[in-house]
C-alpha cells in the first residue's frame, strides 16, 4: 500500500472508534438502542443542517421514541425531534452497551 493510500485511510477514519455493529440508516434503530454516526448522506444544506443541531460522524446518539414517524434522539446530551426522512440520512453504527460508554 502506498504512503498516499495509507494516509487517506487515516484521515478518513481519524476520531472514529471502531464499530461495533452494522451500519444503517438512524430511522432503523428501535427505541432505546444506542448507535454511533458513521457519516451524514444528503446535500449539503442538509449535512450543515444537521451538524448545526450536533449530529456529527463519531458523536454516539440514543433513540429515546418514535411518534407518528418523528424520531426524538439523544444526542450529546440534548434531545432532537426529526422526522423519518432525515433520520435516513444519518448513517450510524450500532453499538452494544450503554451510551454514556459512547
Amino acid at each position: 500500500m502506498s504512503s498516499i493510500s495509507a494516509m487517506n485511510i487515516m484521515v478518513a477514519g481519524a476520531g472514529l472508534r471502531e464499530s461495533t455493529g452494522p451500519q444503517m440508516p438512524l430511522s432503523f434503530l428501535r427505541n432505546a438502542e444506542n448507535g454511533e454516526i458513521v457519516r451524514i448522506s444528503g446535500k449539503d444544506e442538509v449535512k450543515k443542517y444537521l451538524s448545526e443541531l450536533g449530529f456529527l460522524p463519531g458523536t454516539a446518539v440514543r433513540v429515546i421514541n418514535t411518534v407518528k414517524g418523528n424520531i426524538i434522539v439523544d444526542v450529546k446530551g440534548s434531545r432532537v425531534a426529526i422526522d423519518a426522512a432525515m433520520a435516513s440520512k444519518i448513517i450510524v453504527a450500532q453499538r452494544a452497551g450503554s451510551y454514556d460508554d459512547a
